[in-house]
């Protein structure tokens, strides 16, 4: 079987409280139409097969996917394994959700095949724990997000125009980022800013990690400042994806790619399954 898992963006992250040692985080969500290949099949040698193409990833036992299967195979009684290539779009470390989302494809797919449901409560707390985007990558739809990620409401958004998303072949640390996040936020009304950004409304976007990790990696603040001079721009994630909504899409975009022509740099746009 041949999947696509589509990358993540947020369009908002708040950071909101902190329990536990984990931030607890307020995100609205979208899929955009960038995304891994995947092709899965039962195999029958007791062992899962994963080999990653267009990227130097070297899979093992401790991969996410690996993992992922081995916990639905536990939570659900589930004795089958697979042969597993994954063929890397969404770049790496690029705060796409690129790895959850190829985990959350895969794991849809093998509930299909079983007819299990990995939307329960259970699973989902125990899912979280691999990685905090993978309950959403459990979605197709725009979502609010919060909790550390394990609490999903999918919303409806009506953003059908081209935005660009460059990727400055920076990986940023997550971990650093959140260390240096010292200041929690009020939770916005997210229906409010649903409906700002069905009406086009993009002033209301919002990363409260964006200034942390511009204050930690030159590159990106040059970037971001840069872009912002005439466009509205958001980080996704932790970085380092920017993400930008400029008026003349097809002008920006030439722009950028003259400008910076090695970094990664697509027109996407938001999509629904």
């Amino acid at each position: 079987m041949n999947l696509k898992a589509f990358a993540k963006a947020n369009l908002i992250l708040k950071v909101i409280g902190e329990e536990n040692k984990y931030h607890l985080l307020q995100m609205l969500n979208v899929r955009i139409n960038v995304f891994d290949e995947i092709a899965i099949n039962v195999n029958k040698k007791k062992t899962d097969v994963l080999k990653y193409e267009n990227t130097n990833l070297d899979p093992n036992k401790d991969d996410l996917i690996i993992r992922a299967l081995n916990l639905f195979r536990k939570s659900f009684d589930i004795d089958e394994y697979y042969d597993i290539v994954v063929k890397k779009e969404i770049p790496i470390g690029a705060g796409l959700g690129g790895g959850s989302c190829d985990v959350g494809t895969i794991l849809r797919y093998v509930a299909s095949l079983h007819n299990v449901d990995i939307y329960n409560e259970r699973f989902i707390n125990e899912v979280k724990l691999l990685g905090a985007d993978i309950p959403y990558a459990l979605y197709l739809k725009p979502c609010k997000v919060s909790g550390i990620g394990e609490i999903i409401e999918p919303v409806d958004i009506k953003y059908e125009k081209e935005f660009i998303c460059i990727y400055p072949n920076v990986m940023t640390s997550t971990k650093m980022i959140f260390e240096n996040c010292n200041n929690i936020s009020k939770p916005l009304n997210l229906d409010i800013v649903i409906k700002n950004i069905n009406k086009g409304n993009l002033e209301v976007l919002e990363n409260d990690l964006q200034d942390i990790t511009m204050s930690l990696y030159k590159e990106i603040s040059h970037l971001i400042k840069d872009l912002s001079i005439n466009n509205i721009v958001l980080m996704s994630g932790s970085g380092s994806s920017i993400l930008v909504f400029a008026k003349d899409i097809d002008y920006e975009y030439e722009r950028c790619k003259e400008k910076y022509p090695n970094y990664w740099i697509k027109k996407v746009k938001i999509i629904e399954e």
